[in-house]
């Protein structure tokens, strides 16, 4: 939730009347952080960012209520889940083969594209994981920004992982290699809400494009030129 809220507020970030994103959890609402709304409520750019609890329940969410957040004005229906987790583990093990990850891809696709109004619906998976995406974009100055010793030779020493290649292809757990790139600075992380935090909020509109333009993270690319078409 947190990555699609500053990727949207960043790139409207100028034009901040010209949008508004509001978030909320599915689960847990009550107790669970999440980024406060932004923009202008009347403008004619309106996103609402949800996060529906697990990865395993993004297409039932997308089916159960495209209907009624089309009622309510929404042109377009996005849903976002990990390629990472227990169904593809399951199914695939620890494959990283572009055809597993495909068929993974394409089974879930072709039940939200039997829906009815699919033309306005889409699923869309960062491979493997979202972290793969913030390895990515974090390489471009929030690594530093975090700790002067995260260098590329360092992160490749600690973690085992060479910033200069396509995460997307090489990395089967991104999650553990962030974990492990950060710890050995002394900082966490575990997916909370803090954690993921202090990644996301120091990245701004030119990393978000940065990575867009850089060949690398296709799936990323798919997915912000859904959200902005």
């Amino acid at each position: 939730m947190v990555f699609v809220y500053q990727m949207i507020k960043t790139h409207f970030y100028e034009d901040w009347n010209q949008f508004h994103i509001s978030c909320f959890n599915l689960r847990n609402a009550s107790t669970t952080p999440h980024p406060e709304d932004y923009g202008c409520e009347n403008a004619e750019n309106q996103f609402l960012v949800r996060n529906v609890g697990n990865d395993e329940s993004v297409v039932s969410s997308l089916i159960d209520d495209f209907n009624g957040l089309h009622d309510k004005g929404y042109e377009q229906v996005l849903g976002l889940r990990d390629v990472y987790g227990e169904k593809y583990k399951d199914q695939y093990g620890s494959s990283m083969n572009i055809a597993d990850i495909n068929d993974f891809m394409t089974s879930m696709q072709a039940t939200i594209q039997s829906c009815v109004g699919s033309k306005d619906l889409s699923l869309h998976f960062a491979i493997m994981e979202v972290e793969t995406w913030l390895l990515a974009i974090a390489d471009n100055h929030v690594f530093q920004d975090i700790d002067s010793r995260l260098t590329d030779d360092w992160i490749k020493d600690k973690a085992n992982v060479n910033m200069d290649e396509d995460m997307q292809n090489i990395l089967y757990h991104p999650y553990v290699a962030l974990k492990k790139i950060l710890e050995s600075v002394g900082k966490s992380y575990d997916k909370h809400w803090d954690d993921i935090k202090n990644i996301v909020y120091k990245l701004n509109k030119d990393d978000f494009e940065v990575l867009l333009y850089s060949g690398k993270c296709n799936s990323y690319r798919l997915f912000y030129e859904s959200v902005f078409k």
